[in-house]
């Protein structure tokens, strides 16, 4: 919880004068936000169609709209049709279909 103080500029040193507004309050407040591209640890799972990504790149993927979005998550799976999805269900583009046996 935060409340912002109003306060007029005032001098608070030789050097250094009052802000005109100051936030305070207990908790924590998000400052900012960093995308972080690295790798990740390498495991191996159970699933055919996870995906490792080693050094720069991403997976295509078409979103719902039509839109094209970029990923770095190479955990995999078949719809019902048999087209490779990510988790959210979202086809990999270009698509792959792996035809039933």
């Amino acid at each position: 919880m935060y409340e912002a103080l109003n306060y007029t500029v005032g001098q608070t040193s030789l050097t250094s004068k009052n802000p005109t507004g100051i936030d305070t309050g207990l908790g924590v407040r998000l400052s900012e936000i960093q995308k972080n591209f690295s790798e990740g640890d390498w495991k191996l799972t159970s699933n055919t169609l996870d995906l490792a990504i080693e050094g720069n790149g991403f997976f295509q993927i078409s979103l719902p709209s039509g839109e094209t979005a970029y990923t770095r998550n190479g955990t995999f799976k078949l719809d019902s049709e048999g087209t490779i999805v990510n988790g959210n269900g979202y086809e990999l583009s270009p698509q792959i279909v792996v035809p039933k046996q």
